[in-house]
């Protein structure tokens, strides 16, 4: 019996018993409660906990991480994507968008997975490096170095970053953050990020965190995000270029890998294991750890991290191993999981799935309506719209997600589901709606209001808004 065949019987043979309640949608609550005010008060519950009490409170922190690690990576996503459709509305009207643009673009490139781009960016970037400031340029080569790595050039990375002066790598730097992300070096990178060199400003904190992340620090990382100072120092933290107010969208990366580390980290805490497998899962494979994931899988009887383990052998290259599971997985007709499925293929580009992944979805929208109308098909419609937004048809993922924003009440969507918000938003402004601007700035600001990260988006919006009438105004409004 192959590997991959043992994986499939741990981990499938149990697909129509009691998981299947696992795999429900989160409760919905009243009163959206920011994810630093949730985790506070669970950690403050777990003081004293014992016995089942202690695990239901480790399961709870694991889910709110779980799902502010969901919130980060679409904000990020999101946040990447919009700055680019920034760039190429000045690059269309011949207009200088600053003398960094090519970093941080080169920087967003990367993190959306175009490689090939990011290294233009940051050829770019560097090749016009007069009169920049040194911090930047040492940014430039780290990142050009992370790009090629990522590229398989990992001998001309490493060349790469021996360019860069010694005093520029000291402590816990952007070069230790780079090589963190992509994995390198790294028996020798934590030893460089301990409690004693970091201090309490955005500089060695971010690098810190990555590194804390890639290494497994779990617990000094939750020490760390305990940290009444850690959100506020880390998001602040948006580049010195001084003619333009940029963000650096790895930051939010990282923040969304913290979390989904720690969702691992407290779930694998509790004697249940309950949902473990999932969470350790879905964290290896948002950090490309994809044979980490295909081992940490064996044994497991967790269906919902079925998905993900197919996904890891689709980018880990042994694509035979992930159709067994997908095919399975849509023999099954089990609803919940071909939904987590579809979603999944459009993750990984395979856009030859998008014909059969709409028409689940329409099915199982026909089939709720029809059904009773308190059966609300809210979550399905968001599902078709994530697809659509993950595969790229923005324009398709704003027709679905406006049908599901006129069909359920406004006010409910703002105050309690601001991941909708942004992928809502960002639909709009990825589909060159631009005429719905000031629409996707009030989505993006509702969500700011409690997760400071899209605070960036509400900027790089504005940004698109000035963008996009500078043929008429003749000129930049927009500078800091």
């Amino acid at each position: 019996m192959t590997r991959c065949s043992v994986h499939i019987l741990l981990l499938l043979v149990i697909f129509f018993t009691a998981n299947g309640r696992a795999m429900q949608s989160p409760d919905r609550f009243t009163g959206y409660v920011p994810f630093v005010e949730r985790i506070r008060n669970f950690e403050k519950d777990l003081q004293n906990a014992r016995g089942s009490n202690r695990d239901e409170i480790l399961l709870s922190l694991a889910k709110t991480h779980f799902e502010q690690a969901e919130l980060y990576h679409l904000i990020s996503l999101a946040f990447a994507a919009t700055t680019e459709v920034y760039f190429k509305i000045m690059e269309e009207n011949n207009i200088d968008a600053g003398v960094a643009s090519g970093l941080y673009r080169g920087i967003g490139l990367f993190e959306l997975g175009d490689y090939v781009e990011a290294e233009k960016s940051l050829n770019g970037f560097l090749r016009s490096q007069n009169n920049m400031p040194e911090e930047l340029v040492t940014a430039g080569i780290a990142w050009l170095g992370a790009v090629e790595y990522m590229r398989g050039a990992k001998q001309n990375a490493i060349q790469r970053w021996q360019t860069i002066p010694s005093a520029n790598r000291e402590l816990c730097s952007v070069v230790d953050y780079v090589h963190a992300r992509v994995r390198f070096n790294m028996d020798q990178v934590p030893e460089r990020c301990t409690h004693q060199s970091i201090r309490a400003h955005a500089n060695e904190l971010i690098p810190a965190v990555q590194v804390m992340i890639a290494a497994g620090q779990f617990e000094r990382l939750a020490d760390l995000i305990r940290n009444d100072t850690f959100t506020t120092t880390f998001i602040e933290n948006k580049g010195s270029e001084k003619e333009i107010r940029y963000y650096n969208p790895a930051d939010i990366v990282t923040l969304a890998f913290a979390h989904y580390a720690l969702a691992a980290h407290y779930s694998g805490r509790a004697t249940t294991k309950e949902h473990d497998a999932f969470y350790s899962a879905v964290f290896y494979f948002r950090t490309g750890q994809y044979e980490k994931l295909i081992a940490s899988l064996t044994g497991s009887d967790d269906i919902r991290a079925a998905v993900y383990l197919a996904g890891a052998y689709y980018k880990n290259n042994q694509k035979d191993s992930a159709r067994e599971i997908f095919n399975y997985l849509e023999r099954s007709g089990n609803e919940t999981a071909l939904g987590d499925v579809y979603i999944m293929y459009a993750q990984l580009g395979l856009k030859d799935k998008k014909d059969k992944a709409v028409a689940f979805f329409q099915n199982a929208l026909e089939k709720r309506q029809a059904r009773t109308r308190r059966d609300v098909p809210q979550d399905i419609l968001k599902n078709l719209g994530l697809m659509y937004f993950y595969s790229g048809d923005y324009s398709s993922a704003l027709e679905i997600l406006s049908t599901a924003f006129r069909t359920e009440r406004r006010a409910d969507l703002r105050a309690n589901e601001p991941g909708f918000m942004v992928l809502f938003g960002s639909s709009m402004i990825l589909a060159k709606n631009f005429i719905s601007l000031s629409e996707a700035i009030d989505m993006f600001s509702t969500v700011a209001r409690s997760y400071p990260a899209a605070q960036a988006l509400v900027e790089t919006t504005s940004l698109i808004d000035v963008a996009t009438n500078i043929g008429r105004e003749g000129r930049v409004i927009y500078r800091r």
